[in-house]
């Protein structure tokens, strides 16, 4: 049970600051601590950005050096601005019932250069920010910015320095939301330092950047101790009926629709992930015609996921019905009161899974059966589809969402096991596989494609897949948009992921009846 009176930051020692973890923190720490014996944590946090840099330099060496001390004091002004990035997370087996996060202050320049040296480094070794992310790299303690050198460009002209930026982290410090406003300040400051060259001025960090230290979402939105008498009907009525942790949870009357995976391991490998990109004119027709149906992307992609799931399902001598069972992750900063309803508190896991689940039956064929013609096959997308906006509609408009989450979260933490002296080396592959989507929408006002003299390009980001379930990440940026898979390489492989999502893609081209070209690869 959490302590609400815990949540708050409190200097337990000259300098070192404490406090208690909400449901979603906890939940998120714990699910890494259960399996953190590799330096690996499930669902741990990458985010991505790439750079084009033009400079005013005479050399590439020069330019290089620019851009380096730009990302310096951007990377310490980012501290001052958003304390939290410079936290960390305790919970182990013996304080699983008092987990709590530090921020300790900088004392001396030895320790602001330890801590740039900690979590400010050049990624030696890696052709981009991409290729890092499938290197299986560890989890860092403190969340940590990784720099990828990529190639300087104009021999005769301008000097435009190339660096892709990786952030890792917690999952229980930072959501995907978040990564992205958080790189949206970033390089707000990085632009400004570059602007600013030697005069740039790093504001302090003597103790004064506590004030923006990030509180918990019950803090931030004001959740109170005890739930008003609805919120506790709704709380009673999810905990029995919610299809992932109700008492009554599961596919209901019908088996799950499984994802095939490949059999044998029974543990994890590499965290990979592959993507497609679709072009701009490609986006803006898909756009349009969703529009037209009353739809958003976001729900069209979704719809092909249990259709290109069912397609990969082995036919029966008889026509087989599963049930598609899922929710959907929340961003709840809209919920919080100011400021913490802004990227100046980026740093932060203010997001939850839906206080409803959803399930609705999908039929496999049988074998033999002749295939569906086009309009069968539009007419059986829009029925798919409508289910899935429904269910979106119903949790976008639900005004006690961001009451309920907490208990969400603890719904979740009630199934979950104590944390074992020694932490398996990762989960067992589920009996049944599925496939979630994680929707970022057009993330152009929050990271800019131009901010002064940066160009920026292929912001993502995913959470560290170490089941054997596929996770789809999708952000549109610049008129592109980037469907993304991440899975593990012990039950799936690069060209199976691809292959499914070039399969929704499909189903998404022929449903809408958009006349394009799609070539992924």
């Amino acid at each position: 049970m959490i302590d609400p009176a815990c949540l708050y930051w409190e200097e337990t020692s000259p300098g070192l600051w404490r406090r208690g973890l909400d449901e979603v923190e906890f939940f998120w720490a714990k699910v890494g601590k259960l399996h953190d014996s590799n330096g690996r944590r499930p669902f741990e946090i990458t985010g991505h950005v790439s750079l084009a840099i033009e400079t005013a330099a005479a050399t590439a060496d020069e330019a290089g050096e620019r851009v380096d001390t730009a990302l310096r004091d951007a990377w310490l002004t980012a501290r001052h601005f958003h304390p939290t990035i410079a936290s960390w997370t305790t919970v182990d087996r013996e304080n699983e019932a008092f987990p709590f996060k530090t921020y300790r202050c900088i004392v001396d320049d030895t320790g602001k250069n330890q801590w740039l040296n900690e979590t400010l480094v050049k990624a030696v070794g890696f052709q981009s920010g991409e290729d890092l992310a499938n290197s299986d790299p560890i989890a860092p303690k403190q969340p940590t910015l990784f720099v990828i050198d990529r190639p300087t460009t104009g021999e005769s002209g301008p000097k435009v320095v190339q660096r892709d930026l990786v952030l890792r982290a917690g999952h229980d410090t930072i959501d995907g939301a978040g990564t992205l406003l958080f790189f949206g300040k970033l390089l707000q400051y990085v632009s400004q330092a570059l602007d600013a060259g030697a005069g740039y001025v790093v504001p302090p960090l003597d103790g004064t950047e506590v004030a923006n230290l990030s509180p918990p979402y019950r803090v931030a939105a004001g959740i109170p101790a005890t739930p008003t008498p609805e919120i506790q009907r709704r709380i009673d009525a999810m905990m029995v009926n919610h299809v992932h942790f109700g008492s009554a949870a599961g596919s209901g009357d019908l088996p799950s629709l499984p994802l095939p995976f490949i059999q044998g391991s029974l543990v994890p490998g590499k965290n990979q992930r592959v993507e497609v990109v679709l072009e701009k004119t490609t986006v803006t027709e898909l756009l349009a015609a969703c529009k037209a149906r009353g739809a958003t992307i976001t729900h069209v992609f979704h719809a092909a996921i249990p259709l290109a799931i069912r397609n990969l399902v082995e036919p029966q001598p008889q026509e087989t019905k599963y049930n598609y069972v899922h929710d959907l992750l929340y961003n709840l900063r809209s919920f919080c009161r100011p400021p913490y309803n802004t990227a100046a508190h980026a740093v932060s896991a203010y997001h939850s899974g839906s206080a409803k689940g959803n399930r609705f039956p999908i039929t496999v064929p049988a074998a033999g059966t002749p295939p569906l013609s086009p309009q069968a096959r539009r007419d059986e997308f829009a029925t798919v589809l409508a289910r899935v906006r429904e269910y979106y509609v119903y949790v976008k408009n639900d005004p006690d969402q961001g009451q309920l989450s907490p208990y969400c979260w603890a719904g979740h933490l009630k199934g979950m096991p104590t944390i074992p002296e020694r932490p398996a080396p990762g989960p067992p592959p589920r009996e049944t596989a599925s496939v979630t989507i994680s929707s970022l929408g057009r993330v152009d006002d929050i990271i800019p494609p131009r901010i002064g003299a940066l160009r920026v390009s292929s912001p993502w980001v995913m959470g560290e897949e170490m089941s054997n379930s596929l996770g789809l990440f999708m952000v549109t940026h610049d008129g592109t948009l980037s469907l993304a898979a991440a899975y593990n390489d012990a039950w799936h492989n690069r060209e199976e992921a691809e292959a499914f999502i070039a399969r929704c893609v499909a189903l998404v081209v022929e449903f809408l009846e958009v006349n394009i070209e799609y070539a992924p690869w």
